[in-house]
């Protein structure tokens, strides 16, 4: 499985080795976080479960939040296990609201990690190992602690605004806005908690990518369905119009799937067989060849052509 969720920067072109002009698309994919991942064993086949887009923790109901468990458990142990990293959210703690989250941006710290810390006191002795046990179960652990991070936006955000700090800088959020699930054949790779980075498409040639078509609201068969219309001399009445939509007195209905006006857009497309012309792992962008669907700003998913020759 290659697979990433994405945003649909815009257009661009570049220049071969050759000096031919390439037209891409830019497509921006910061690491995508691993919500989940299905065995066989468990749940009877394979698949991993990504995350992407940022959301506040009080804004997501108990079975979404319910899916990051495990997740977040392993990033905590695997983040803090760091004693460097512990070091600096450490010093966090001591420090008054104003100047803790003018440090916590300078340092680019995680909010979930810095609230783990507080709330299990994890210092330079504690063993997370024994803290959190590989048998112990996840939900025991993380609800509790989820329901102290909600207690926590909110406090943080009546904080923000006493002091005049923007909320957006003080949110506790997770990667739930959308939230995809690519099957596999084999997970062994992929531990909940990680990333995927746009790194992973190394050595790739061909994409394919499925996002949403522009909505163009309620069209006409000339747009909707390219139909040449009637003429345009001058006396018409048939510019426009679809032209006779029914049969004769058998079957004497109109035909299920018959080209008419209505809406148009707004639908699931799959573009295949894109050539991907170059990956930027500093910026986090794919460069694929040609247009894909959707506006830009949109969520697209880009995947290892199916198909390819």
């Amino acid at each position: 499985m290659i697979a990433l969720l994405g945003e649909k920067a815009g257009m661009t072109r570049v220049f071969d080795e050759e000096g031919r002009v390439i037209p891409v698309t830019v497509i921006y994919s910061k690491p995508n976080y691993i919500v989940d991942v299905r065995t066989e064993e468990r749940d009877g086949y394979s698949a991993v479960v990504l995350g992407y887009g940022d959301v506040r923790i009080n804004k997501l109901t108990l079975p979404v939040v319910g899916k990051f468990y495990r997740s977040e458990l392993n990033r905590i142990k695997k983040s803090l296990s760091d004693k460097e990293t512990l070091a600096l959210y450490r010093e966090a703690l001591g420090k008054e609201f104003s100047d803790r989250e003018r440090f916590i941006r300078e340092k680019g710290l995680d909010k979930v990690l810095y609230f783990a810390v507080e709330y299990f006191k994890i210092d330079e002795d504690t063993s997370l190992d024994e803290l959190f046990p590989e048998d112990a179960d996840a939900v025991e652990i993380m609800k509790p602690f989820f329901k102290f991070l909600i207690d926590k936006e909110n406090e943080e955000s009546l904080k923000a605004k006493e002091s005049g700090i923007a909320k957006e800088y003080v949110h506790i959020t997770l990667p739930a806005r959308h939230i995809r699930e690519f099957r596999t054949e084999d997970v062994s790779s992929y531990q909940p908690g990680d990333y995927l980075t746009v790194q992973a498409f190394e050595g790739i040639e061909k994409v394919d990518v499925i996002g949403r078509s522009k909505g163009r609201g309620f069209t006409g068969v000339m747009k909707r369905w390219n139909f040449r219309g009637g003429p345009g001399a001058h006396g018409t009445k048939f510019i426009r119009r679809p032209g006779s939509i029914g049969a004769s007195t058998y079957p004497g209905r109109v035909i299920k799937g018959k080209k008419m006006a209505g809406h148009y857009g707004n639908e699931r497309v799959t573009i295949i067989n894109l050539k991907l012309v170059s990956i930027d792992p500093e910026n986090n962008l794919l460069l694929v060849k040609g247009g894909i669907p959707g506006p830009n700003g949109s969520v697209v998913m880009v995947r290892k052509a199916k198909r390819s020759a």
